[in-house]
């Protein structure tokens, strides 16, 4: 049996993602899949219109919220902290300021 939630519509786009007709949206966080690529096949009374547009939505400000917890987190490890990781925060800083 297909496992319902966002686990297996996860699975279900992600099988479709071989398929010619799927295009997902570049974001500055990744891609995001377009709500019609998604298989809901069976979860049509689980998962509303407005469901999927929330699952899908990039919020941004959310984002750069989120980044900055992310930096006070890093802090706290000073020079432990690999380099790459202040690196990947910098880049999705500097993709979130561009995103539009």
């Amino acid at each position: 049996m297909e496992s319902r939630g966002i686990h297996g519509i996860h699975r279900r786009f992600r099988s479709n993602c071989s398929s010619s007709r799927s295009e997902a949206k570049k974001t500055a966080i990744d891609y995001i899949p377009k709500a019609d690529d998604i298989d809901l096949d069976g979860l049509e009374e689980e998962v509303s219109a407005e469901d999927m547009r929330e699952l899908l939505y990039m919020d941004v400000a959310g984002w750069k919220i989120e980044m900055e917890s992310i930096k006070e987190l890093y802090s706290r490890f000073g020079d432990k902290l690999p380099h790459e990781l202040t690196n990947q925060l910098r880049a999705l800083k500097k993709r979130l300021n561009n995103f539009g």
